[in-house]
This record gives C-alpha cells, structure tokens and sequence, in this order.
C-alpha cells in the first residue's frame, strides 16, 4: 500500500456495482485508495485475512454468505473495529439497517443514492471512528491491566503486613507481661497505647485487605438468602447492640443471585456503623427491600447521629473519616467497601441523612428473576438490646 492511502475492499458479486465504486474511489480530487474486489464472501473474507484492509463496502446479499452473517462472523472472529464495515444495499430497509449497525457496521448505505462524495465521506468517517474505538478499547484494557496489577500488589503488600505485625503484638504482650511488676504506671501507659496502635494496624490491614479482595473473586454468582445472612448478622452483633442500646428490625427479605461472604460483610458493615454512631440514646436499625423494575431496593435506617449533606458523597471514599478515631474508632474503609461490593453485585449505593436525626443507606441488587422475583417470608424479627 502507498504511503497515505487507505486500501478499500469491495464485497460484492455484482461486476456493474463493483465497477461504479471503483471509479468513484478513483476520483484523484477525493482522496488516495488502493482499491481490492471480491465476488464472495470467501473471496472477500480471504482478502480481509491477507491484505488488512481499511475499510470494507460489503453488499447485503452475496452468493455464499448473507450480510449479516458475515458481520457476526467478522465481529466475533477479526473484530468489525479493527476492519470497518460499511453495508451497500439496493434498497433501504429499516430493520436490516438496525440489525447491521447493532452488529458494528460503520453506516449502511444505498447503492442508487450513492454519489463519489458521499461514498469518500463514509470511508473517511468509518475509518476515523473505528480508530477511535480502538484506541479507546486499548486505553481500556490498559486501565483494567493496571487496576488488576494494582489490586494484586495490594493484596500482597496486606498479606505480608499481617505477619510482622501479629508478632510485635505477641512480643510486645510478652515483655509487658515479663515487666509488670517493674514498669511504672507511665511506662505500662506506654505499652498500653502501643499495643493498641498496633491492633489498629492490624485492622487496617485487614479492612485494607478484604477491599483489595473485592472483585478478584471469580467464582460464578449462587443463590444468597438474606434472611439467613441478617439472621448471621444479628447473633454476631447482639453484644455491640446491648451496649448501645440498639433494635435491630427487619421484615420479609428477598433471595438474590450474589457472593455470600461478599453480602454479608455488605450488610454487617452498614448495620454495624448504624449501631457505632447510634449516639446516647436508645435507637433502632429497619432493613427493609423493595422490588423496583429489575432492582431490589435495599434500605437500612438508623435513628442515630446523623450527618451534613455535604458528607455525603466522601464516606464512601476509602479511609474517608468523620469523626476523631478517639470518638468512634475505625480505619474509615468500612463504607468503600460497601460501595466496592455493591458495585461488584451491579447495584449502585447512596446514603441521606440529617444530623441529629438519623441516615438511611440506600442500595441496589439485581433481582433473582425479575419477572418472578423470590421472596422469602419471616414476618416481623426484632432483636433487642434492652431498654426500648
């Protein structure tokens, strides 16, 4: 091929047609082409394989291969973005021209419309675009080659942290053990508020480390009963729930198609925090779902703190932090990753809130079947804490 010129392959088993295209690619006022015909399909699909071609004008109805069928064909086996395919038809027909684009094809143009002009302006159009595309595409899996590169190194660098800082805990528990007698009540101060660094270390770590896990699952979606799953939630959260004096309520919940553990860290993390920053008084936290199109609607309300609005949209930010670690502990990863789970279920999370007066967290799951979604009836379960 010349230097500047674009090789354009004709597909079509009309020799009249061929030979009008042709002369309008030959046109030297247009532009530069390096102009390859082919009868067939087979024909025209050998020369796609051999001579890279461009751009494709392909006819709709060929002897050996319908149109459409040469676009999957070429879409599933070359990719209709690294060729561009334009469609050349004697008649226009609205659905085989939905059917064609929908397929990849750059444009779909009629024959006895066609002027050189017009025919000069899709080629140039139809290669600009796929360029584009495929440069977007390349930009794309360079994006998702660095995030799985990042995510591993997180992973690693986590799981390597855990170690050496188990061990300076034990060392450290074991030399203030060997010391008490002798350490002066500063000193064991010392020791104290080391210790608890390092076990806020180690929960960041780990927080730090099941946000990096998030998505790394490949193993295939199974069926998730949350009602189980809030049961789970409840037994291990009763302690922190009498001591904040929290109800936990929730009625009827659905069956989706989701990752268990991932679910349930979901739904532990949202109830836990309601329950954190419940404040002084006595509250409750009301998990309820609704079926919305092809969406459950999740919500999880507490009657506690509250927050500004401004906050809103930084919580779910990692280690984004509201309050001083000395007034609510925790590593401020709680409510990425929920948002990282939600987002890897294909459900999208939001929270509202007054301060003073409570939040509510919203989020999203698809549903099992969402022509006959699956519920699962419990009636009212209350788990109270104490004094109501």
């Amino acid at each position: 091929m010349k230097s500047g010129c674009l090789t354009v392959l004709i597909v079509d088993d009309c020799d009249e047609d061929r030979e009008i295209f042709r002369r309008h690619l030959e046109q030297e006022a247009l532009g530069d082409y390096e102009v390859l015909e082919a009868e067939t399909g087979v024909e025209g699909w050998e020369l796609i394989t051999t001579q890279n071609p461009d751009c494709v004008l392909l006819d709709y109805q060929i002897p050996d291969f319908d149109g459409l069928e040469f676009i999957e064909a070429l879409n599933k086996e070359i990719g209709v973005n690294r060729v561009p395919v334009l469609m050349l038809t004697g008649q226009g027909d609205e659905e085989i021209a939905v059917r064609a684009i929908s397929n990849g094809v750059q444009d779909y143009l009629i024959k006895g419309k066609l002027t050189a002009v017009g025919l000069h302006r899709a080629i140039g159009h139809a290669v600009e675009r796929a360029a584009l595309l495929r440069t977007t595409e390349e930009q794309r899996l360079a994006i998702e080659r660095s995030q799985k590169e990042l995510e591993q190194f997180a992973y690693v660098l986590c799981h390597d942290l855990q170690a050496p800082v188990r061990r300076i805990m034990s060392f450290l528990e074991m030399i203030q053990k060997d010391l008490k007698e002798q350490l002066s009540p500063q000193t064991q101060s010392y020791f104290d508020r080391t210790i608890q660094n390092a076990m806020q270390m180690r929960q960041l770590i780990q927080d730090s480390l099941d946000y990096s896990l998030v998505g790394g699952d490949r193993k295939p979606a199974e069926t998730v009963h949350l009602r189980e799953i809030l049961n789970g939630i409840a037994c291990d959260l009763e302690d922190a729930m009498m001591e904040r004096r929290v109800t936990l309520v929730f009625g009827d919940m659905p069956t989706v198609m989701g990752h268990p553990t991932m679910l349930r860290q979901l739904f532990h993390n949202l109830v836990g925090n309601a329950i954190k920053f419940q404040g002084e008084q006595p509250g409750t936290v009301t998990i309820s779902a609704s079926m919305e199109g092809a969406m459950w609607h999740f919500r999880v309300e507490d009657t506690g703190i509250g927050m500004d609005h401004e906050c809103l949209e930084k919580i779910f930010n990692p280690f984004s932090r509201l309050h001083p670690k000395s007034e609510y502990p925790g590593c401020g990863i709680g409510l990425a990753l929920c948002k990282k789970i939600v987002k890897h279920h294909g459900g999208r999370i939001w929270a509202e809130s007054a301060k003073g007066i409570g939040s509510v967290f919203h989020f999203t799951i698809p549903s099992q079947d969402a022509d006959t979604p699956v519920v699962e009836g419990l009636g009212e379960r209350q788990l109270s804490s104490s004094v109501r």
